[in-house]
């Protein structure tokens, strides 16, 4: 989830002001998947879009978990144009967060050219 100032500014007022839900969601699998979306959506304050903006990849899934991006993923990643990307490994794939600026700098210089 991509969020605004107005939305993170929103989620710290409402655990401020909420400490049973804050507590219900301590006790519940996975809290982070859900909290925010649920206060947000509920709060009927923000325009809420399906609209994925971050670039992560299933296709060879283990137990339900995205794949650690590693060097053949940075074309798809920098074609994609998402601005955040998930997952990555530095301590498998050490400087692959350096290679991946390198190919996003290469990428604005082509569309500058």
């Amino acid at each position: 989830m991509t969020i605004r100032r107005a939305c993170a500014e929103y989620l710290l007022q409402f655990v401020e002001s909420n400490p049973d839900i804050v507590a219900y969601y301590q006790r519940t699998l996975v809290p982070d998947e859900s909290f925010a979306h649920t206060v947000l959506f509920n709060s009927r304050l923000f325009n809420i879009s399906k609209e994925e903006l971050r670039y992560y990849d299933f296709s060879r899934s283990r137990h339900g978990r995205s794949k650690i991006i590693n060097d053949s993923d940075i074309p798809s990643l920098i074609q994609s144009g998402f601005y955040i990307a998930r997952k990555f490994d530095i301590e498998t794939h050490p400087g692959i967060l350096n290679r991946v600026d390198v190919a996003i700098e290469k990428s604005q210089l082509r569309v500058l050219a």
